[in-house]
């Protein structure tokens, strides 16, 4: 996923990189009608910083305000994002399926269910802070300007 930002601060090995997220909006010809498009105008654009080590790159080191392209691996993107939503919708199934073995009552198939989600998010959130690894960091690609 390649993605387009500005230099806005400097550090000995590394640059702070900042984006600005954009809607999607604005594309299609129905953008008068959408209801997309009003709520998209609604809310301002944001903007998000982020360091990227600048150890690895071959070419000239990027300056203040300079537009760089950068980007992050398709698979950290794609496990990511099945850690983040499988990995909990797979507990919270799970939970109430082995409880079921012991219990018939709805009331505690349904709490284990919310429990079995709890769980899963809080795994998740655990193997998240455990997997720190350079093919799920973004590298400098280019300077654009």
């Amino acid at each position: 996923m390649l993605e387009i930002g500005r230099v806005v601060a400097l550090e000995e090995e590394a640059v702070w990189i900042e984006t600005t997220e954009k809607s999607t909006c604005g594309g299609c010809a129905a953008k008068q009608a959408c209801g997309q498009n009003v709520l998209a105008s609604l809310y301002p654009e944001r903007s998000r910083q982020v360091k990227i080590s600048t150890i690895g790159h071959s070419g000239k080191q990027p300056k203040l305000h300079d537009q760089v392209s950068f980007e992050l691996p398709d698979n950290a993107l794609l496990f990511g994002a099945l850690r983040v939503y499988l990995l909990p919708l797979a507990t919270m199934i799970v939970t109430p399926l082995t409880l079921s073995m012991w219990t018939s009552s709805e009331l505690a198939l349904i709490t284990g269910s919310f429990m079995g989600l709890c769980a899963g998010f809080a795994l998740s959130r655990a193997v998240d802070q455990r997997t720190v690894s350079a093919s799920y960091t973004p590298k400098l690609v280019k300077i654009l300007s």
